[in-house]
């Protein structure tokens, strides 16, 4: 029982984040990259998102908190 309501908590937010980033004008993609390729796509996507002018919701409460990027 516990469990369901702490997921559900979970979904809730993520549910929050999702359309607050939407609201933003940002749309959610899935794909299929090559596995040796995923860090590369991945500093590529953010600085696609760094670079559009516009702020992005992150999780942290203020919407500003910075993304760590992977360090390799």
């Amino acid at each position: 029982m516990m469990a369901d309501k702490l997921l559900s908590k979970i979904a809730s937010r993520m549910a929050e984040i999702r359309k607050a980033r939407r609201d933003a004008g940002f749309n959610e993609v899935t794909i299929w990259v090559p596995k040796e390729e995923v860090r590369t796509f991945r500093d590529l996507a953010w600085q696609a998102v760094e670079a559009c002018g516009r702020s992005f919701p992150h999780r942290a409460p203020d919407g500003q908190h910075s993304r760590q990027r992977s360090k390799k």
